[in-house]
């Protein structure tokens, strides 16, 4: 299934499945963050090896494979795999657990579409734990009824100038430049950039998109506002930003999608499926809820309502 061996003449038929050559298959394994290599240059044989290496891992739990071949099933089922090449996702989980019933174990997907793997047998799964939120005490609780309010009633520009740039110069990035309405066009989509400096003087860019409201998945105003943010995130990759620090255009290495509302796991998700893989792996969401636990756990200046 990893090599995606269909019409190769070797009897494996997965036509559910992506083909991998040599190259395609050591990104595949780069993906998984997993740095060992096969000296064979045998497709197959080059994949046995390497899945029979991670198969002598320990495992965490004695019903679930060890974390790295959760990773190679999670790579495998990568959603915008089959956005790209037009296949059937579905059919291929369903090919992937018709094999892996044998061993007890079943791949599902969560409610963002992600991939995951659990025993049959006591239903232990690969969820990662989510982060529990700690109870609000009242002069918190009062910090974020006062930034709900400025939410409710700002405009864009008034969240990003009022409530984002000084968020972001008190959290330690760098000049911190937004772009106004007029400029917009100019800027190529980017409504902010900065810079944050690493321990080792190196310094990673980052460039936002800001909407007003809810971002959701639901609906052709909706859908048209997603449309949107896809087109703007992908220009903002495609042209960099002049620092004057430095004399030189620096290329951006994440993108924020932040939203003055909800962004719905539709939204992240279709926005997932939807971007290329280079730059989803590089774009952050922060909605509402975000803004909100950042600002009343820490000392953050509140914006004037």
């Amino acid at each position: 299934m990893i090599c995606g061996a269909h019409g190769t003449g070797d009897g494996y038929r997965w036509p559910n499945f992506p083909y991998r050559s040599m190259p395609d298959l050591n990104e595949f394994f780069d993906e998984c963050d997993i740095d060992y290599r096969s000296e064979s240059n045998i497709r197959k044989t080059f994949t046995l090896d390497a899945l029979s290496h991670l198969n002598e891992e320990t495992s965490a739990d004695p019903k679930l494979p060890p974390r790295s071949l959760v990773r190679v099933i999670r790579e495998l089922l990568d959603a915008p795999q089959y956005e790209r090449r037009r296949l059937d996702r579905s059919a291929a989980l369903s090919d992937l657990n018709d094999i892996l019933i044998h061993d007890g174990l079943q791949v599902f997907l969560d409610d963002l579409g992600r991939c995951q793997v659990r025993s049959i047998e006591g239903e232990v799964a690969s969820l990662e734990p989510e982060k529990r939120r700690r109870t609000w005490t009242e002069a918190e609780r009062r910090r974020i009824e006062i930034l709900n309010r400025f939410l409710d009633r700002a405009s864009e520009d008034e969240i990003i100038e009022k409530l984002l740039v000084p968020m972001f110069v008190q959290l330690g990035f760098q000049r911190v430049s937004a772009s106004g309405h007029k400029d917009k066009a100019l800027e190529f989509g980017k409504d902010l950039w900065m810079k944050y400096r690493l321990p080792t003087s190196h310094s990673i860019y980052f460039g936002a998109q800001v909407k007003k409201g809810k971002l959701d998945a639901a609906g052709r105003t909706q859908n048209d506002n997603i449309a949107e943010v896809l087109a703007q995130v992908r220009m903002m990759f495609e042209h960099p930003v002049w620092d004057p620090e430095t004399n030189k255009k620096k290329q951006l290495d994440h993108v924020f999608i932040i939203c003055g509302g909800e962004i719905t796991k539709q939204a992240r998700e279709l926005l997932a499926q939807t971007l290329d893989r280079e730059g989803r792996r590089h774009v952050l969401f922060v909605d509402r809820g975000h803004i909100l636990e950042l600002v009343a756990s820490t000392n953050l200046r509140l914006p004037e309502v």
